[in-house]
């Protein structure tokens, strides 16, 4: 989960990295701007060619995120006996939730906010929101699996929850007061007007990056959970690769200890 995290991070930096050098008018002319009043963290990476290096880190966000969910599984089954009904299925559900939504993420930059496409801003805005509530799931799954909590924790996680719900409340009046007199196609005629959002920027802007502070503070504040160990036998009798007759497999030695590269067997029918 912290991986994941971090991944995300990452992306952000680097693409309002590419951005500032190659395409920094984005940052004075987006529709973003003009709902909330200031350039919230998708303009870095919204526009080309900054899109073009945030898809593949989203794409390993999304693989860091799956394999989360699958270890984070297996943990819940391996400790089902410790946890109630209400913490294993929540935090198998918020598991499950967690690995499809994230494999879905890097949609946000196929379906962008432009002033061109009212719609598509507006889903655009929706699905990062709901992001919001998706990760905060994951959050509290392992706050709810804890024998206990430190205060850190306890006031982190208030915090964290606190921006969670009331940033996407807020962002909500702001997208819906943008300008309802007008159709989608007259959008555009505003462009270069001064944002008016009904809440004050400041106050968005606050929740808006105080809420990945807090996220990027999952990496001191989250408590630990029982570690995972995978093992992997190696099987030297079974084989791969290279076919043999049944006598070559007789004469090979398989009790040596050897670590050999495993062929697979080919027997021939003694009825032939």
């Amino acid at each position: 989960l912290e991986a994941t995290g971090e991944c995300f991070v990452l992306c952000i930096g680097v693409s309002w990295l590419v951005t500032a050098m190659f395409n920094p008018g984005i940052f004075r002319d987006n529709i973003l701007r003009s709902i909330v009043g200031y350039n919230n963290l998708c303009v870095g990476f919204d526009s080309v060619p900054a899109r073009y290096v945030a898809m593949p880190l989203l794409v390993m966000q999304a693989v860091l995120a799956a394999r989360y969910s699958y270890l984070d599984t297996i943990r819940l089954k391996a400790t089902r006996s410790y946890l109630t009904w209400w913490q294993f299925q929540f935090g198998y559900w918020a598991n499950t939730v967690f690995a499809v939504w994230m494999a879905c993420f890097p949609m946000l930059l196929v379906i962008t906010a432009e002033f061109d496409s009212w719609m598509s801003t507006k889903i655009h805005l929706f699905l990062f929101m709901a992001t919001l509530f998706i990760l905060w799931m994951m959050v509290a799954g392992n706050i709810s699996e804890a024998p206990e909590l430190e205060l850190g924790t306890k006031v982190w996680f208030t915090l964290f929850t606190f921006h969670t719900f009331m940033l996407p409340v807020l962002g909500t009046i702001d997208v819906l007061s943008f300008h309802p007199d007008l159709a989608p196609e007259q959008i555009p005629s505003i462009r270069y007007e001064y944002p008016h959002p009904p809440i004050p920027w400041p106050v968005v802007a606050y929740l808006d990056y105080g809420w990945f502070m807090l996220l990027m503070l999952t990496v001191v504040f989250l408590p630990e959970a029982p570690p995972v160990e995978t093992r992997m036998k190696v099987d030297m009798n079974t084989t791969f690769g290279k076919i043999i007759s049944q006598e070559e497999l007789e004469e090979s030695d398989s009790s040596a200890g050897d670590y050999k590269l495993a062929v697979c067997g080919y027997f021939e029918d003694e009825d032939d």
